[in-house]
């Protein structure tokens, strides 16, 4: 049962460690990348590469609510239950 734990904890850690370190470089390298590669014109106008930096932030003031209503609308015996403590 322990390993187990274990194994979800240490995919878990995998899991976030990846997520921070492509998050920490959007203000480097994504901006860049922004810049370089992509096409940033929209409807004949140009959007500067800095503005896609603020897309995160945005999506999660757009998606909160959704995600929010979803939750609130399941039923709370579908709801994750908290670990219990070994004993």
């Amino acid at each position: 049962m322990e390993k187990t734990r274990l194994r979800a904890d240490v995919w878990l850690f995998l899991a976030a460690t990846l997520f921070w370190l492509v998050y920490d470089q959007m203000g480097n390298e994504l901006n860049l990348f922004a810049a370089q590669k992509t096409d940033l014109s929209l409807l004949g106008w140009h959007v500067p590469a800095s503005w896609t930096q603020s897309l995160p932030a945005l999506f999660v003031i757009v998606l909160a609510p959704v995600f929010a209503t979803r939750w609130a609308s399941r039923s709370p015996r579908s709801w994750p239950r908290a670990p219990s403590p070994v004993r």
